[in-house]
């Protein structure tokens, strides 16, 4: 697909793959490495978990390593939601 032709709100994650979300974690921890594989996995479609894995770490970007680092670490003992 053309770029020019996408939605805006599918442009702007173009640029993502499995492989740079799953590097941007490890930089947090391994907690948010394996969150980030959580949310991947439990989409139909990996890409659909990217919205939510690239809103985690623009949290961790504005607010630091460790405030999200503590969310990260409870969503990762709660069940993954199930999308309908």
């Amino acid at each position: 697909m053309i770029p020019e032709h996408m939605p805006s709100s599918r442009r702007r994650y173009r640029d993502w793959t499995h492989e740079r979300i799953r590097s941007e974690a490890a930089k947090v921890g391994s907690d948010a490495e394996t969150l980030m594989d959580v949310i991947l996995r439990s989409q139909p479609h990996p890409q659909q978990g990217f919205r939510s894995a690239i809103g985690i770490l623009g949290l961790v970007k504005r607010y630091g390593h460790h405030i999200p680092r503590l969310g990260i670490r409870t969503a990762h003992r709660r069940p993954a939601p199930r999308s309908v």
